[in-house]
């Protein structure tokens, strides 16, 4: 009863048009009610009605400097964004926050879908990067994420596999492609995107990065999904080695007819 209370007295709150007009334009206000929303909601296990009503206000002040917001509040912002599984740009003159954030939910990794994300731009959380030096490689890492992860689809996907070049072309970004790669195998787009840049890269280890995939333990949707890729890029005797060798390993029907993950 009191958990339901405290959530119609934030939707209450939140959900005012007086409200809205005083604080759309207040960055440290609105910075304040969001971490004080999911605290208290975190405390009383509900969801925060602050976020609901004012995500673009939020995702507009994280993406930014912040110069006038309290650094404690900052990180805070950045740990309860990426609880409710968002994924703020990162910035100079923000991006330790930012880490630590990070650092906060790989302790308890139940407590963002991100995870991938976050090791996507920071790498190893047992190390504290250099956030001078190791900025652009972070930035990479996020914008990588973020571009995989805008198509509705795998055929979209790969269909734009020229914006993917870049990433390609760069070895911070191929390194945790390769590192990440050997622990998780999904079908979520970041994934696709990381096969995506390991076919489109000529590099051996590239190759032997998705070589290392054909495990007897994959499913035949697993089978299905990888072959759809290596499919797309059979411009490189290095690729068509990879779908011959999971046609050699693998049911025919697997590599060629649709698999559900079902």
């Amino acid at each position: 009863m009191v958990t339901m209370d405290r959530q119609r007295h934030q939707e209450r709150k939140y959900n005012n048009s007086s409200f809205a007009a005083e604080i759309r334009k207040d960055n440290a206000a609105i910075i304040q009610h969001f971490i004080g929303s999911e605290s208290e909601a975190q405390q009383f296990g509900f969801q925060g009605m602050f976020y609901p009503y004012y995500h673009y206000e939020i995702t507009r002040v994280l993406n930014g400097n912040m110069a006038k917001i309290p650094a404690d509040d900052i990180q805070l912002a950045y740990y309860y964004a990426l609880k409710l599984s968002q994924l703020p740009k990162p910035t100079e003159r923000n991006v330790h926050l930012y880490w630590a954030a990070a650092a906060q939910c790989w302790r308890d990794p139940e407590s963002t879908s991100r995870m991938l994300d976050l090791h996507m731009m920071f790498g190893d959380f047992n190390r504290q990067p250099d956030f001078t030096a190791d900025f652009e490689s972070i930035s990479s890492g996020y914008r990588f994420c973020t571009l995989s992860q805008s198509y509705t689809s795998n055929f979209g996907q790969r269909e734009k596999r020229a914006r993917f070049q870049e990433f390609a072309d760069n070895p911070s970004v191929m390194a945790r492609v390769r590192t990440l790669l050997r622990v998780v195998y999904d079908h979520q787009m970041l994934v696709g995107g990381m096969l995506i840049v390991l076919l489109l890269d000529d590099a051996t280890e590239s190759k032997a990065t998705l070589q290392a995939l054909h495990s007897p333990s994959l499913s035949a949707s697993d089978v299905w999904w990888l072959g759809s890729y290596y499919k797309d890029f059979q411009q490189t005797e290095a690729n068509q080695a990879l779908l011959r060798e999971l046609y050699a390993k693998y049911p025919t029907e697997w590599v060629d007819e649709y698999q559900s993950a079902l």
